[in-house]
């Protein structure tokens, strides 16, 4: 039916042409009470409780990604190290990669808060997973972790 309209040209000179299409305020994983505390929340500038989470989890876990990359590129800067120097060196390695496992136990801690804090309908598109210290470190830096 479309095609045939656009061919006998009834689709030409409808208001609205070639302008945007309305943004919808609300979500459509909300229902009606929900898109009405989402327009309150939004008009006042504050984040529902689950999307705060997410993004303090987020954050935090990229922070503990930039800073072991960064620990263990100054460690691949100092491959031939006098002895004392490279205990040193492996023992800042080693707070690094502590520093990265409590991030991520943290970040692990936080899916499970985020799981009761996302309402149910919106459950089915956000979710966040338990990581592993390990596996992550594996794959940021490859088999020399």
């Amino acid at each position: 039916r479309i095609t045939e309209a656009i061919r006998r040209g009834d689709l030409k000179n409808l208001s609205g042409a070639g302008k945007p299409l309305k943004q919808r305020e609300e979500s459509p994983f909300a229902d009606s009470l929900q898109a009405a505390l989402n327009n309150v929340l939004s008009q006042n500038k504050v984040l529902p409780e689950w999307i705060e989470i997410m993004k303090e989890m987020d954050a935090g876990l990229q922070a503990a990604r930039d800073t072991v990359i960064r620990a263990h590129g100054e460690l691949q800067l100092k491959p031939s190290l006098p002895h004392g120097s490279r205990q040193e060196s492996d023992a800042a390695w080693a707070r690094a990669k502590q520093s990265f496992n409590d991030a991520v136990a943290n970040y692990n801690d936080q899916v499970g808060r985020l799981a009761l804090a996302v309402p149910p309908r919106a459950a089915q598109v956000i979710y966040r997973v338990r990581i592993s210290a390990d596996s992550e470190l594996k794959r940021l830096l490859g088999a020399d972790s």
